[in-house]
Formats: C-alpha cells, sequence, structure tokens
C-alpha cells in the first residue's frame, strides 16, 4: 500500500489504507458508470476526503467538485454513488465503510489512457501489489489485491530496451497518438492585426476616402509562421534498441508536419523525408533499414555533420530552424572535426537539442569523447529512452519562444 500511495503521489495524505481503496474503487465505478475521471482528478479527490471529518455528505461533496467536469455527468455521478455505497455511513474511523469489490471490478481505477487503449484493441494487464500484510489503524485489509493504475503510465517510464514485444506494439500505438504543435516564428510578411506595432497607411488613407472621414486607423503586424525543425539521427550499433522507437516518433511527427526535415547517419548521413511520406510506418522502417547502407554499423557524427553543413544547411536552416540530434556520442571519428561542425551547426540553428537515450540510466555521465567535444555548443541535453522523455520534448517544442534566448557559444548569424 505504501509503493500504491508512492505511485498515486499521495504520500503526504493521513488516511486509512481500506478507506483509500474504497474510494479509489468509487472512481473506478463511476468510470464504467461512463464519466471520464483523469489521474489528477482522483489525486484531488481523495486529497480533498483527507481534509474532510469523513462525513458521507462532505464526501459526496469533495466528490462532485473534483471528479466531474460536465453538467451532463451530475445524474450518473449521483446514480453511482447510491449504486456503490448503497446508503450505508462513513464514520469517521471508516470502520462501516461498505465493501462493494463486485461492483468496482479490480477497486482501483485504472487511469489515463485505458479508454484508448481499449479503442485500439490493445490488451490491458495491470500490475498488483500485495498488501496482504500492510494494516492500517483497525488492522482491517478488505483486499488482498489492489490493482495499480494504468499499465499505459507504467509504460511512459520503462526503457525502450527494456520493453517487451507485447509493450513495444503498446508503445508504438502511443507514440502515434502524440501531436506536436510546432513552435512559431516572426516571419518577413505583414498581415492586419488590431494589435500590431506599424501603421498600415494605404489602408488608413483608403478607409478615408470611402467613409469621408477618418474612422479609424489600421494597423499590421509580422506573420507568425511554423519554424521547420530538423531531426538527425543515430542509427549506429550503440544505437539499435532505441533506433526503430526514435524513426516512429520521428514518423509521428512528419505526418502532421510538413515543416520537419528526417535524416539519419552512421558513418555518414542520409536523408529520409521522403520515405516518411508513406502511410505505412512498418514500410517505412523496412525502406529505411534497406536503403541506409550504414545501419547498425559504426559512428562518424562529426563526418555526418560535416556533410549535413556542406550540403544541407544553407537551404534548411536559412529561416531560423531547430535541430535535434538523436545520439548517445559513441564516435570513431575525428573529434576535432565534431568540435568544428557543432559550433558551425550552432551558429546556423535557432536552437541546438541533442537527445541521449543514455541519459535515462542511473548514474549516467556524459564522458565519451564524441559527447564531451559536444556539450559545449549544446542548448538543450535531454534523454531519449522513454514515452515520458518524448513528452517532454514535444512540450519542450510546443514552449520555445519567437526570441532566442541567448546561446552558450557567440550567437554568430542571428534569426
Amino acid at each position: 500500500m505504501n509503493e500504491l500511495r508512492e505511485n498515486l503521489d499521495l504520500s503526504s495524505i493521513t488516511i486509512g489504507n481500506h478507506i483509500l481503496i474504497k474510494l479509489l474503487g468509487f472512481t473506478r465505478y463511476l468510470m464504467n458508470s461512463g464519466v471520464q475521471v483523469g489521474l489528477s482528478q482522483v489525486v484531488d479527490f481523495v486529497r480533498g476526503v483527507a481534509l474532510t471529518s469523513l462525513q458521507e455528505e462532505d464526501i459526496r461533496t469533495v466528490g462532485l467538485s473534483t471528479l466531474i467536469n460536465r453538467k451532463e455527468d451530475i445524474d450518473k455521478f449521483n446514480a453511482a454513488w447510491e449504486n456503490y455505497w448503497q446508503g450505508e455511513k462513513i464514520d469517521q474511523a471508516g470502520s462501516s465503510l461498505p465493501s462493494q469489490a463486485h461492483k468496482s471490478d479490480g477497486l482501483l481505477p485504472r487511469i489515463n489512457n485505458e479508454s484508448t487503449a481499449v479503442r485500439n484493441n490493445l490488451p490491458i494487464q495491470p500490475q498488483t501489489i500485495d498488501i496482504s500484510h500492510d494494516t492500517d489503524n483497525n488492522n482491517e485489509t478488505p483486499n488482498n489485491l489492489a490493482t495499480l493504475y494504468s499499465p499505459d503510465e507504467i509504460l511512459r517510464h520503462k526503457d525502450f530496451s527494456k520493453l517487451s514485444p507485447d509493450e513495444l506494439l503498446r508503445a508504438r500505438k502511443l507514440i502515434q497518438q502524440m501531436r506536436l504543435q510546432m513552435p512559431l516564428r516572426r516571419s518577413r510578411r505583414l498581415v492586419p492585426s488590431i494589435k500590431g506595432r506599424k501603421l498600415d497607411i494605404r489602408k488608413s488613407i483608403r478607409n478615408q476616402i470611402k467613409y469621408r472621414e477618418l474612422i479609424s486607423t489600421s494597423w499590421k503586424d509580422r506573420k507568425f509562421k511554423p519554424r521547420k525543425i530538423v531531426l538527425l539521427c543515430d542509427i549506429s550499433g550503440s544505437m539499435a534498441p532505441y533506433a526503430s522507437m526514435l524513426i516512429h516518433f520521428m514518423y509521428t511527427l512528419r505526418q502532421d508536419n510538413a515543416a520537419i526535415e528526417t535524416f539519419v547517419f552512421g558513418t555518414k548521413l542520409t536523408r529520409i523525408t521522403k520515405l516518411m511520406q508513406s502511410k505505412d510506418i512498418d514500410k517505412v522502417l523496412k525502406r529505411v533499414s534497406e536503403e541506409v547502407q550504414d545501419w547498425a554499423g559504426g559512428t562518424r557524427i562529426g563526418e555526418s555533420l560535416h556533410t549535413f553543413n556542406t550540403r544541407w544547411a544553407r537551404r534548411m536552416l536559412q529561416q531560423g530552424a531547430i535541430v535535434i540530434i538523436i545520439s548517445d556520442g559513441w564516435d570513431c571519428g575525428d573529434v576535432d572535426l565534431l568540435s568544428r561542425e557543432m559550433a558551425r551547426l550552432q551558429r546556423s540553428s535557432y536552437r541546438l537539442i541533442w537527445l541521449n537515450p543514455l541519459l535515462g540510466t542511473p548514474g549516467y555521465e556524459p564522458l565519451t569523447r564524441g559527447i564531451r567535444a559536444a556539450m559545449p555548443f549544446i542548448d538543450d541535453f535531454m534523454s531519449v529512452h522513454s514515452l515520458a522523455s518524448l513528452e517532454h520534448l514535444v512540450k519542450l517544442l510546443r514552449e520555445i519562444p519567437s526570441v532566442r534566448s541567448p546561446r552558450k557559444q557567440a550567437p554568430g548569424l542571428l534569426i
């Protein structure tokens, strides 16, 4: 039960374990009644109940205020409350809490994307924790096995290299649901704007001629456009446990945003943007593995970046693109060349992000010579070993401002 409290972020709540189980069982029963309930709502519900005197009316009020978001769900809540508790009272000690295990189907709610798993015909196999030796003040445990929350939540934090075949399939399904809101940049084009900063003289004069008096002045401002993103993914042998999932992630982003360019590299750089246009990710992975000759081979990051800087950078980075390098930093090439090309790439890009799957390993330190050569020029050094880390990257990209923050090195060409 202590592990359950930690997983649900309830460690600070002083409430009996059997009461906690019954409250979470009610939220599960409420979900089965057709009400959508999120993990944060369940946490707020339990925290709110812990602050009350455990009177039935108080708990019901807390439940309505935390678990219900829509007016049409109020009747469902009232019906679920009556059916689940069957009119039994809850005293301050919690000793008369009713037992409705047969109604709640496992007591604890499987939260966060269970409905998504059902829609996609995915297996739901929630983990369990034995609480048969865990007792509260009354030495009562209404159930020996308490079902933890959604297996998707556990999967989010699991390293890609440790996923089973079934978990890999589920992880791919979850990646397909990710959506990237592209960061924006100010273009040179001006468009009408009510709160614009530049006076639209022509439109103001036309209005004056049309209405024979100056009714109001018109303004315009610079238009916002999606900022281009360039992804360069390492597909060498050391990245083999992560390469297919990361290419799947690149494919998902590319389907919704044409302003994303994709490359892979090992001993040389290969552009795969055109391959990403297929509607079948399995065909994409097969074609990439067939056409990329250095798949699962060695790594020459410096040479690959040199190819990008001399052949592709002028065309793809001229409007301030974000460059994302995905690699563990194991490099068998020229380290001095890597350092020079990283410096050049940073000057040309709006933001330079390095994603390292090993960063999610406990105790990891960036000591390889490739990472040490690249670190002085990286704006963001992040992990990319799990679904949660990919979600964190999507959030970071969404929040990148249109005005560039100070760089680690001399910014050079400002865009």
